[in-house]
């Protein structure tokens, strides 16, 4: 590419970070997760039950800890514990946040004070961070320490300086927080989809399903709460498993994988409201007006650019783990976009956000999945941006954090290695795979930068 011009696709392309950055900060609205709130209800008793632990025995990262295959036993597990340690996953938004808080024990947010503005803006971070802090807690440092040697589970709490009866205090009000209904920041299901000010009888959501992984954690717990207003849905993606009677031994082929275990989503609604969700199949006739039609995406893909309702979509809702700039919704709902990741503007600045923001933006995704159409028109302005995100990142670290920068390079020379290749041969789908794959080991090794 040296010397070449460079075509319209690859000149905006370069300039995504900072047309989406306006975008973001101007026009879309935070979304998260959320408790529905039957479940809330149901595991009342369990909130209140004696503690055992100081900290719960499941540590995220260490597989050893993950013993638990069915709801009840694992909420118990986290129920008996005083602190359950959790961390920001694919995304900060995670479901055990929620999971942990269900069964009444206090989140240790590890990086809470980290967090963007714009993620995860109704959740208790300040009575959390309160209770992080209490004296008699292990400081960050030492609880990290101790996960990375083996010993998290066996974390205990300085019991001669802990105040229990400030934690219960404190405790208390963040439990509080999660069902308040005479406030916008609690947690349940229903809260959530009125957020999103649909004023009509009957919603649509399109999405886009696949057989590896057919469950939205976002789309689901939005669906939950909108039956949980008494709301008429259409879903294009088999949902039967978050009704009561779902027979989890003996799924349907269409709702086969319980991702996740299941936890929090499934079974989690009375079997009356299967009654008003319609399973939509291609074919079948678009619901009748007044409808809001509604698109979601996850597991980091773009938006689906197919219309099911040919006068356009009401309301975007972007799930996706990773902050990068997605291909916005249409002009028609630019007013009504939901974004689960946000962030703030000024943290661009941060060589590895930017880097990501560039290296998994959906221009390049949108290679991987149409090489040679309209919107990804030339493989190699493709390679050419990946090599400019690359040395972005570079002339960024070099300048704050010289001393990484080989490790990094090993790292990212992985993907870099197999990009060449591909090049060689002129694999396409490899080759944009390899040029999307580079990014990850950097993004799970250095994930704390994000």
């Amino acid at each position: 590419m040296a010397g070449a011009s460079r075509s319209l696709w690859l000149q905006e392309t370069s300039l995504k970070l900072d047309s989406y950055c306006w975008r973001e900060h101007t026009l879309a609205k935070p979304i998260q997760y959320s408790i529905p709130t039957r479940k809330w209800q149901h595991y009342r008793p369990l909130r209140e039950r004696r503690k055992t632990w100081d900290f719960a025995p499941l540590i995220p990262g260490d597989p050893q800890t993950y013993q638990y295959t069915e709801e009840e036993s694992y909420l118990e597990m986290y129920a008996s514990s005083l602190f359950c340690i959790t961390k920001k996953k694919g995304g900060w938004d995670c479901l055990r946040h929620y999971e942990i808080l269900l069964a009444g024990c206090m989140p240790y947010f590890l990086d809470i004070d980290l967090m963007p503005s714009r993620s995860m803006v109704n959740f208790p971070k300040l009575l959390i961070q309160a209770l992080m802090r209490l004296p008699g807690v292990p400081p960050e440092s030492d609880v990290v320490e101790a996960m990375s040697n083996g010993t998290g589970s066996r974390l205990t709490l300085d019991h001669g300086r802990f105040d229990r009866a400030l934690f219960e205090r404190l405790r208390k009000k963040v439990l509080h927080y999660v069902e308040d209904g005479n406030t916008k920041e609690f947690m349940l299901s229903s809260q959530r989809a009125l957020e999103l000010r649909i004023t009509t009888p009957r919603v649509f959501v399109h999405s886009t399903c696949t057989a590896a992984k057919p469950v939205d954690y976002l789309r689901e717990l939005l669906v939950i709460g909108l039956l949980e207003l008494g709301l008429e849905i259409y879903v294009n993606c088999d949902m039967s498993y978050i009704f009561a009677d779902f027979d989890v031994a003996n799924p349907p082929p269409s709702a086969r994988t319980s991702y996740g275990r299941g936890f929090l989503y499934e079974r989690a609604l009375e079997t009356s409201a299967q009654q008003r969700l319609t399973f939509w199949r291609t074919g079948d006739p678009v619901p009748s007006e007044p409808l809001t039609y509604v698109k979601t995406t996850y597991n980091n893909k773009p938006i689906p650019q197919e219309d099911l309702v040919s006068r356009g979509v009401d309301l975007v809702v972007d799930g996706n783990d990773i902050w990068a700039p997605h291909h916005p919704p249409p002009s028609s709902a630019l007013q009504r976009w939901f974004l689960r990741e946000g962030t703030s503007c000024h943290e661009f600045q941060r060589p590895a956000q930017q880097v990501l923001a560039m290296l998994d933006s959906g221009d390049l995704w949108n290679c991987d999945h149409a090489p040679g159409s309209h919107l990804c028109p030339n493989l190699h302005e493709a390679a050419s941006l990946w090599y400019e995100g690359r040395g972005v990142f570079f002339w960024n670290w070099a300048a704050t954090n010289g001393p990484l920068e080989a490790e990094v390079g090993e790292r990212l020379g992985a993907g870099t290695q197999m990009w060449n290749r591909t090049c060689q041969y002129q694999l396409h789908r490899r080759l944009v795979k390899g040029m999307n794959r580079g990014v990850w080991p950097l993004f799970i090794q250095f994930g704390h930068l994000f």
